[in-house]
């Protein structure tokens, strides 16, 4: 939720907040608000498809600063939408916005406004496991329960939200932009040193001392009247057009043109009740109207006021105390049956993600548009299959439960057997019902959503690998941190319209070595828990004979140990530093759409292969997409290497003749181009810029790899 022009009006007037030095502390992190901000404000870039390997940088880097001053965050992130539709509308236009957002960054390779990529939020959550920090994942939108639980502790609240300016908050509310992140040390009254940060905080009773008369239970209705995600700014225009909204007398404040009216409300709003102040706003209206207005009015201000939660057993068990209200989950069915303790408890746990609710609760789901060819198929088309696998294990439990009853929602029939998808189609979004696939070739029939769990993990890695529509065997002759992204990326290339490149592919390759090898390695952080190849590598300056490319036919030594030398490492870190930067487009060099579009169908094959993965409760190891994905990194590459005429030895060059690093790029692709199909690749020759053309898929590739 948020406030219509509420953020703007504190911009203008920074004093209705107070300076404050946060530390010693704990915290309440609105998630959503946070995996924006922290991204978005280290000017990562966003048009190449993420830079998720500094995007986990920096996400740690903020946490340890709060470590550092002795901040004790929880994080609590939005669950699925509403059931009762009622921010659709809201939905709906942020797609649309999304969509223009990267229909502008196709054309010119930037924009006047930024987009999150798809795999971020996941990146964040990654890092909070990493570092054990507390989190929990709402049923739905989390404001209510952000304020709940930040009041329950006496502690503030941070986000961007403009909603919690109306919340009554008792330890205050931190806008994220507002906090320095430098640390400042100071001296406690016992001689002990500490370290805060700089901030500012706002109180309610702090601003609502501008407005001397107003209650502040009328405060929420004020949020109503202006507009937010529930009401539209023009349902009360009569309202405002019947009201002579007071001069506002105070000095203390700025008021711009768009404030006017905001101003006006709080000053009207002056010594009136909650319930008076209601009737005279259903009074402008029309008589046939007001019953709706009013249900819509105390609908708004009751969701500012129910502040109760159910992620008590998710969070540190210090915090709770016997009696803390706790309200049941509201996870159901589309006809409206529960689910499974099982899946509820790992969606509170933020272990699933909110597409789970969407699709079970609403049979409704928003793919988030990415940057692509907009002549071209919805990248999302790449990975289809995977969703309808996953809808089938969805669909599952309602047959189960439902038997003989009558469904309470006949009048949605086309969504009781299908999935409304919403997605780019050419230049619009378009609504599509999706079929979901009870029956997997390789594995049978789905399994149930109450079965699932009871699945041993061969039948949970069968299940998956015959999603993939790969050969288990084929796959099991990876080390186990490589097999999930190995399947994928087989996946993706049988998937892919149009076709991968082979200058793709090798880029993708040699951006795996240089994020999860070669840059951890370098910078002196070889942080190895969620790590691909770097576990299975040996840096040894007595640099022993490499496996080569003969032995890697007979016996794979991925298996085993990979010996690098660290000076070849080094030098690859070298060369390779170049790719990380932003490109520069021109007439000259212009931006290519299509490497962007090849990435980003990668993206949505990964993305869903993890979700069922966690829906197996992980069968398969889950790559980490900060280990092998910088965007940036791979179209600068791809870029490089169709523009050279001999990419294969540019790559060799790059890396190192007869070097160890060398070495590991030709056993990784040796043994993903094995189990490829010649014809799913396409081999593109040195073209100008925008000229690379791709073959068309043949016939009869879709035979498991």
């Amino acid at each position: 939720m948020g406030v219509r022009g509420l953020s703007s009006f504190f911009d203008l007037n920074p004093d209705l907040s107070l300076l404050h030095h946060l530390h010693d502390t704990e915290i309440v992190i609105d998630g959503n608000n946070l995996v924006h901000l922290l991204y978005f404000s280290s000017r990562l870039e966003c048009v190449y498809g993420g830079d998720y390997d500094r995007y986990a940088d920096v996400v740690r880097d903020f946490f340890l600063v709060l470590f550092k001053c002795n901040i004790k965050p929880f994080i609590i992130f939005d669950g699925g939408y509403d059931l009762s539709d009622k921010k659709l509308r809201t939905v709906q236009e942020r797609t649309r916005q999304r969509l223009s957002i990267a229909l502008q960054i196709a054309k010119h390779g930037q924009a006047s406004e930024k987009m999150l990529p798809i795999l971020a939020h996941g990146v964040l959550r990654d890092i909070l496991v990493e570092l054990n920090i507390s989190h929990a994942q709402c049923d739905f939108e989390a404001d209510n329960q952000i304020v709940a639980i930040a009041n329950h502790l006496q502690c503030p609240v941070l986000s961007q939200d403009s909603d919690f300016y109306i919340y009554d908050i008792v330890s205050g509310f931190i806008r994220l932009d507002s906090i320095d992140l430098n640390c400042l040390q100071s001296v406690k009254p016992d001689g002990r040193t500490y370290y805060y940060l700089k901030c500012k905080i706002y109180y309610v009773s702090n601003f609502l001392s501008n407005f001397p008369g107003i209650d502040r239970v009328v405060l929420p209705l004020f949020g109503t009247l202006i507009g937010n995600d529930i009401v539209n700014i023009q349902t009360f225009e009569t309202f405002f057009l019947n009201m002579k909204l007071p001069k506002m007398k105070s000095k203390k404040l700025k008021v711009s043109k768009r404030h006017i009216r905001m101003v006006g409300l709080l000053t009207w709003l002056q010594y009136r009740s909650l319930s008076e102040a209601v009737e005279f706003v259903l009074s402008c209206l029309k008589k046939s109207n007001r019953d709706a207005a009013r249900e819509l009015i105390y609908e708004s201000v009751n969701a500012y006021k129910k502040c109760n939660t159910n992620l008590i057993h998710y969070l540190s068990d210090k915090i709770w105390e016997e009696g803390t209200p706790e309200t049941e989950s509201s996870l159901v069915t589309y006809e409206g049956y529960a689910l499974p303790e099982w899946f509820i408890r790992h969606f509170h746990e933020g272990f699933l993600s909110p597409f789970f609710a969407n699709a079970s609760g609403l049979h409704r789901v928003f793919l988030q548009v990415q940057v692509e060819d907009a002549n071209e198929p919805n990248t999302y088309l790449c990975s289809l299959s995977l969703r309808k696998v996953l809808y089938g294990i969805i669909f599952s439990v309602q047959s189960l439960l439902v038997g003989d009853h009558e469904s309470p929602k006949q009048d949605k029939l086309t969504r009781l057997k299908y999935v409304e998808e919403h997605g780019r189609n050419g230049n619009h979004i378009q609504k599509s019902y999706i079929e979901p696939s009870f029956y997997i070739e390789g594995f049978g029939s789905v399994p149930t959503f109450v079965d699932l769990p009871k699945l041993d993990i061969k039948q949970k890695r069968q299940l998956l690998v015959s999603a993939l529509g790969v050969n288990y065997d084929k796959l099991n002759s990876f080390p186990d941190s490589l097999q999930l992204l190995v399947g994928t990326v087989w996946f993706w290339i049988r998937n892919a319209t149009p076709l991968i490149s082979e200058n793709f592919l090798n880029a993708f390759i040699v951006a795996l070595i240089v994020l999860d090898v070669i840059k951890p390695y370098c910078s002196g952080s070889p942080n190895s828990k969620s790590s691909i190849l770097l576990d299975k590598c040996v840096f040894l300056e007595d640099y022993p004979s490499l496996i080569n490319i003969q032995k890697c036919k007979e016996d794979f030594g991925f298996k085993k140990l990979l010996f690098l030398k660290p000076e070849d490492v080094k030098t690859v870190e070298a060369k390779t530093r170049k790719y990380f930067r932003k490109p520069q487009h021109s007439s000259a060099r212009k931006f290519v759409v299509s490497v962007v579009h090849s990435l980003n169908q990668f993206q949505t094959c990964l993305l869903f292969s993890l979700y069922l993965n966690k829906l197996l409760l992980e069968p398969f190891i889950s790559p980490h997409a900060e280990r092998f994905i910088n965007g940036t990194f791979m179209y600068n590459l791809t870029r490089e290497l169709q523009n050279v005429s001999t990419p294969e030895l540019f790559v060799t060059e790059l890396l190192g003749r007869n070097s160890s690093v060398l070495s590991v790029f030709q056993t990784l692709r040796y043994k993903i181009r094995e189990s490829i199909s010649s014809d799913l690749l396409v081999k593109v020759d040195a073209k100008p810029a925008g000229c690379q053309s791709v073959k068309k898929k043949k016939k009869g590739t879709n035979n498991p790899i």
